[in-house]
């Protein structure tokens, strides 16, 4: 009977605790999508959006159209805080908040392919493993070190390599991944945010929309 009582007591303890935890956690994520939205169309100035929910405080994906005819697509999904009980997978899987954004200038074109991912991240590697599959031998190969990270490099430009990863190196931002897609004329990157972040790695990303486009021939 004792050992009964224990155990509804348990249940109806963690019951409790998972109702507080959810609540209080959904209220700050809520906050941090609200501030990470802010701070995404404060800086692109969308004269247009589109927003899509992945699923209830998952995340989004954005489409916006830029002046000059430009255009942006974002990504961004978050860990699950809210659920206690999930926590801690989480962090045993190392999950992050991410944020992807994608650049397509109208008034520019993407000069080199060009694909990094960093190692031991199966979303990274996942990505530009499906990008290249069949075409790796079409790319020269190369690993490099950006502070506690390591990255692999597919790339047809060395100078165009070296420029980004002197980029990387400079950053100290937890990237995931780089691709530049001529035929798509999109440079894409994504990197593990917080709100402390997110302004450095759009400032990367206007980098590396400069390092790997030239302006158009426009008639």
């Amino acid at each position: 009977m004792l050992l009964n009582y224990l155990i509804v007591v348990s249940i109806s303890a963690l019951a409790v605790a998972s109702v507080a935890w959810f609540f209080r956690k959904r209220r700050e994520l809520i906050l941090f999508l609200k501030n990470v939205t802010e701070v995404l169309e404060k800086y692109f100035k969308p004269v247009d959006k589109t927003y899509v929910w992945l699923g209830y405080l998952v995340g989004y994906r954005a489409k916006y159209d830029l002046p000059g005819n430009n255009k942006a697509y974002v990504l961004l999904t978050t860990v699950p805080r809210h659920s206690i009980l999930y926590l801690p997978i989480a962090k045993l899987l190392k999950r992050r908040d991410r944020l992807e954004v994608a650049v397509e200038p109208y008034d520019r074109y993407v000069t080199t392919e060009l694909h990094i991912h960093r190692k031991n991240s199966w979303t990274a590697e996942a990505v530009i493993r499906k990008t290249i599959t069949g075409r790796a031998h079409q790319f020269g190969i190369r690993e490099f070190q950006a502070g506690s990270y390591s990255y692999v490099a597919y790339y047809k430009d060395e100078k165009a390599f070296d420029a980004v990863r002197n980029l990387v190196e400079n950053s100290s931002l937890p990237i995931l991944y780089i691709t530049a897609v001529p035929q798509e004329n999109i440079v894409t990157a994504s990197c593990e945010i917080t709100l402390e972040n997110i302004e450095n790695f759009l400032e990367l990303h206007r980098e590396l929309v400069k390092t790997l486009t030239k302006p158009k021939k426009l008639t």
